[in-house]
C-alpha cells in the first residue's frame, strides 16, 4: 500500500505511475479480501474509524467497565433485541473500543434470534452455526434458521441459501435462483455470486460465460463497497478488455485504495495505536499512526497530523500528513476544513499567489460541503458574499441556477446548511439565514413610502420608549417622595408666611403636573407600541413571504 500510495500521486520521489500503483494496490486488495473470511484467525480487526480531533468519536468508544456498556449489557439481560444484537456485533468484530470475544459474541446472537422478531439477527446466528464460528457446526439448524429468517424478509438469508445449496448441496441450479432473488432486493453479496455464476457458467439453465453480465453484477456490488466485486471491477477497469468497457485506471485504483482500508491487519495496527492514546502513551500512538499514515490511509494520517500537532513535533510533520490526507477520494472534512482556512489566511498575507491560493481555499471548504460539513457550506456562503466564484458542481450540488443572484446563492447554501444541523440549537447557518432573510424583507419594506414612513416611525418609536419609560419612573418615585413631606406639620405660620417657595411645597413639580405628565408618557408609549407592533408585523409578512413558497392555482 505504501509503494501504490506513492505512485498514485508521486510523492517521495515516487513516479507517478497509475500502472504501477495498480499493480500494488491489486495484490493487498485481493488479499484484502480473502483475509476477511478469515478475520477471527489472525490479529485482524476491522477499522474502526475514529479521529482523535472529533470528540463525538472518541466519547463513542467504551470498555466493559464503562456505565454505557454497564446499561448496554442491562438492557441485552432484560431482554432487549437491539441491545442483545448490539453486544453481539460489538463482540464479534471488536467494535467501539471492545475487544473480540466470539464465545460472548454467539451467546448475545443465540439470545437475539432465539426471541424469532428480527429477522437479520435469525440470519446472524444461522450463519455462526453454519460456519461453526464460536459455536459447534449444525448444518441442519442453521438451515432451518437460515430458511426462518429469509421467510420473515431477510434479503441478506436469500443470499445465505444461495450459498448453502451452493456450497453444500451443489445444487447450483436452486443456488443461482437465490442469488438472483437477493440481488434483485439490493443485496450486494447476492450481486457478487450472481456475477460469478455468469462468469464462470455454472448454471445449468444458463450454462455459458457471460462477461459483461458478470461485470454488470461486480459493478452494482461495488458501489455498495463490496471488497471483492471491487477487486473484480477494478481488473476490468484497468484492462479495458471487456467490450463497451473503457480502460479507467484512475478509477480502479480508486475502488482498489477504498479495499485496501479494510484490511484486517491494517485494523489490527490502527486498533494499537488508539489504544496506546488512550493509555496516555502518545509518542508510541505517533510512531504507530505514522507506520499506517505511510500506507495512504487517511485516517491515520489525519490523526498523525493531530498528534504531531499536540505534541508539538514540528509544523513539517503536521503539514506533510496534512496534504497527504486531501489526497484521498474520501478525505475527513475537518482535514479539508483545516487545509481550507490554511490557504484563506494565506491568500490574505500573500499577494504574488493570492488568488490561486484563494481558489485552493474554495476547494477545499468545496469538497467538506460536498461531504456534508455544516461549516463547509457555512463558508462557502462567506466566500459567495465575499464575491468568490464557487465551482459549477457545488453550485448544481445546491440547485443554483446560473441566473441565481450572490444572495439567491446564500441562502440556498444556508438552507441546506441549516437542515442538515442541530434543529434545538442557533446554528451559524440557521443565524446567518435569518439575517439575510432579515436584510431582504427590511429592504422591501423600504421599498414603499408609507413603509418606510413607518420605519422611521418605528425607529423614533425606540426613542421614545428609551426616554419616556425612564421619565415615567422618575415622576413615579418622585411622587412617593413628595407625600410624606407634605404629611409632615409645619413649624409656624408664620414661618411659612416668610418663605414664598415653601408655599408651592418642596417638590419641583406639583401632584397635576406629574399626573399631566404621567398621562402624556402613558400616550406615547401607547403610540409607539401601536407603531412598532405595526412595524414588526409588516416586516415578518415580508420575511414569511420569502420563507413560505407561494402555491399556484390552476
Amino acid at each position: 500500500m505504501h509503494a501504490g500510495f506513492k505512485h498514485a500521486h508521486g510523492l517521495d520521489g515516487f513516479p507517478q505511475d497509475l500502472d504501477m500503483a495498480y499493480g500494488y494496490y491489486s495484490n493487498v486488495g485481493s488479499q484484502s479480501s480473502s483475509d476477511r473470511s478469515r478475520i477471527h484467525e489472525h490479529k485482524q480487526y476491522t477499522p474502526h474509524f475514529i479521529y482523535l480531533g472529533n470528540e463525538d468519536d472518541l466519547n463513542s468508544l467504551m470498555d466493559e467497565s464503562s456505565d454505557v456498556f454497564q446499561y448496554l449489557q442491562y438492557q441485552a439481560e432484560r431482554g432487549d433485541l437491539e441491545s442483545q444484537r448490539r453486544l453481539g456485533t460489538m463482540f464479534y468484530w471488536g467494535q467501539n473500543g471492545v475487544s473480540k470475544d466470539i464465545a460472548s459474541a454467539v451467546k448475545w446472537f443465540e439470545r437475539s434470534a432465539m426471541q424469532m422478531k428480527d429477522p437479520e439477527a435469525v440470519y446472524d446466528y444461522s450463519i455462526l452455526l453454519m460456519k461453526g464460528q464460536g459455536v459447534k457446526r449444525n448444518y441442519t439448524q442453521g438451515f432451518q434458521l437460515l430458511k426462518k429468517a429469509a421467510a420473515m424478509g431477510s434479503i441478506n438469508a436469500l443470499n445465505g441459501l444461495g450459498w448453502y445449496h451452493g456450497i453444500v448441496l451443489k445444487d447450483h441450479r436452486n443456488a443461482a435462483k437465490y442469488f438472483e432473488q437477493a440481488a434483485l432486493n439490493g443485496s450486494d453479496d447476492g450481486m457478487f455470486n450472481l456475477g460469478i455464476y455468469h462468469l464462470t457458467g455454472e448454471n445449468p439453465d444458463k450454462p455459458w460465460k457471460n462477461e459483461s453480465a458478470a461485470f454488470e453484477q461486480f459493478l452494482n456490488a461495488s458501489r455498495f463497497g463490496h471488497a471483492a466485486a471491487s477487486v473484480e471491477v477494478a481488473w476490468y477497469l484497468s484492462t479495458g478488455s471487456l467490450r463497451g468497457v473503457s480502460r479507467d485506471v484512475q478509477r480502479a485504483v480508486t475502488l482498489l485504495q477504498n479495499v485496501c482500508k479494510q484490511n484486517g491487519h491494517l485494523g489490527f495496527m490502527m486498533r494499537e495505536a488508539l489504544q496506546a492514546h488512550l493509555q496516555g502513551a502518545w509518542e508510541e500512538a505517533l510512531v504507530k499512526y505514522i507506520l499506517a499514515a505511510e500506507t495512504g490511509l487517511g485516517l491515520a494520517q489525519s490523526n498523525t497530523a493531530h498528534l504531531c500537532e499536540e505534541l508539538g513535533v514540528g509544523y513539517d510533520c503536521r503539514w506533510r500528513y496534512r496534504n497527504h490526507s486531501i489526497l484521498n477520494s474520501d478525505p475527513h472534512p475537518s482535514t479539508l476544513l483545516e487545509m481550507g482556512d490554511y490557504y484563506y489566511y494565506s491568500s490574505a498575507g500573500t499577494r504574488g499567489n493570492s488568488l490561486s491560493l484563494a481558489e485552493q481555499a474554495v476547494s477545499m471548504y468545496s469538497r467538506a460541503a460536498l461531504a456534508g460539513s455544516p461549516q463547509g457550506m457555512f463558508n462557502l456562503a462567506v466566500l459567495a458574499q465575499k464575491g468568490y466564484v464557487l465551482p459549477r458542481s457545488v453550485l448544481d450540488f445546491f440547485n443554483v441556477s446560473r441566473g441565481d443572484g450572490v444572495e439567491a446563492v446564500m441562502e440556498k447554501i444556508l438552507n441546506r446548511c441549516a437542515e442538515i444541523e442541530d434543529d434545538e440549537a442557533v446554528t451559524p447557518c440557521s443565524a446567518a439565514l435569518l439575517g439575510l432573510q432579515m436584510g431582504r424583507a427590511w429592504r422591501s419594506v423600504t421599498q414603499s413610502r408609507a413603509q418606510l414612513l413607518l420605519a422611521y416611525a418605528a425607529i423614533v418609536s425606540i426613542f421614545v420608549f428609551v426616554v419616556v419609560v425612564p421619565l415615567q419612573g422618575c415622576l413615579e418615585r418622585s411622587g412617593r417622595a413628595s407625600a410624606p413631606r407634605r404629611r409632615t406639620p409645619s413649624v409656624s405660620q408664620a414661618d411659612r408666611a416668610d418663605d414664598p417657595g415653601r408655599a408651592a411645597g418642596n417638590s419641583w413639580l406639583t401632584a397635576n403636573e406629574r399626573r399631566r405628565l404621567s398621562q402624556a408618557g402613558d400616550l406615547a408609549v401607547t403610540l409607539s407600541g401601536a407603531c412598532l407592533t405595526a412595524f414588526w408585523t409588516t416586516l415578518l409578512h415580508h420575511l414569511l413571504r420569502q420563507t413560505i413558497p407561494s402555491t399556484a392555482t390552476p
